[in-house]
């Protein structure tokens, strides 16, 4: 039972998929969830959480930061892609 009715499922898609993620088994612990008899309360709410400090920081730049984050990320990116493409020239000469 919810106190908001049926909620319809949401699907988003994570911002960097990792093989620690568990988005692969959202739907079975959903699942599981829905077959034991509970009453859920939901508020707004946010839960960053994980082993990796530094996955849980990105989240927390990503939430606070995001437009910062995607101008240095726009900056920053090109200048990566030259010195990767630069330092496979050298190896190869």
């Amino acid at each position: 039972m919810n106190l908001f009715g049926k909620v319809a499922p949401v699907k988003a898609e994570p911002v960097a998929p990792y093989l620690g993620g568990k988005s692969q088994l959202a739907g079975r612990i959903v699942s599981q969830i829905n077959q034991v008899s509970h009453l859920s309360f939901v508020a707004k709410c946010e839960v960053i959480n994980d082993i990796n400090s530094e996955l849980v920081t990105f989240f927390r730049v990503l939430r606070s930061h995001e437009p910062e984050f995607c101008a240095a990320w726009n900056i920053c990116l090109p200048l990566v892609r030259s010195l990767k493409h630069y330092t496979m020239q050298i190896s190869t000469t």
